[in-house]
């Protein structure tokens, strides 16, 4: 009863937090609806999916900057699990844009994607830095959502193979340690505060939304090559 009354008074005291967010949320389903109505082939949810990913991001590391050292055991696991996976998500997904740019094995991928970087490069500069947060972001490139260009571009079977192991691996280098740290750290404070309970739905929500994507991507993937 106690954790009833402390959560509706923390959703009472936290109302514009939560409302912001929600609204948010609404806009990203809205823009899966719109992307839906243009072209239903398209990868539309991606932009619902993205959004989540970024909210979790900040949440994150607004939780390192400011709780973290509540609990004085998660400090470090927390920026572990904070800087690792930004740096090899960066990383590999600066790799795969100079693989799809210069090393792509079919000659007319590699060219027609050129042609598209070059049109769009602010805009692929910008996804390659957001990937940091989930090589994810790169899809957004190929989502084809409302049939606009710069979501107009095709990836060589090498790149798409790269995003879909790292996205496979962030779920135990990023997402599932996430999850047990705002656990712990709830299982180690007492009453609710806005980073910690946000970071902790947001990454249950990342966490089983990512499992299920990158499960179906795995069994893609070998159902096409087989």
């Amino acid at each position: 009863m106690a954790m009833t009354d402390d959560l509706l008074t923390f959703i009472i005291r936290e109302k514009i937090v939560i409302m912001g967010i929600g609204v948010a949320l609404i806009l990203a389903l809205a823009f899966w609806i719109f992307g839906s109505c243009k072209d239903r082939t398209a990868n539309n949810f991606i932009i619902f999916n993205c959004v989540v990913i970024l909210y979790d991001f900040v949440f994150e590391l607004a939780f390192l900057i400011n709780n973290s050292r509540d609990v004085e055991f998660l400090f470090l696991p927390t920026l572990i699990a904070f800087s690792v996976p930004l740096i090899v998500n960066f990383m590999m997904a600066f790799i795969t844009i100079i693989i799809q740019c210069f090393i792509a094995d079919n000659k007319d991928e590699r060219k027609k994607f050129q042609k598209w970087f070059t049109d769009n490069l602010r805009f692929a500069a910008v996804m390659t830095i957001l990937a940091g947060a989930d090589i994810n972001f790169l899809r957004l490139m190929t989502s084809r959502f409302g049939k606009f260009e710069m979501f107009s571009c095709k990836f060589s079977r090498t790149a798409i193979k790269i995003i879909v192991l790292v996205e496979f691996f962030n779920s135990f280098i990023e997402d599932i340690p996430q999850f047990t740290i705002q656990v712990l750290y709830k299982l180690n404070t007492t009453g609710y505060s806005t980073i910690p309970f946000i970071s902790l739905v947001l990454s249950s929500l990342v966490l089983l939304l990512n499992i299920i994507v990158r499960i179906y991507d795995v069994v893609l993937q070998f159902t096409y090559d087989s």
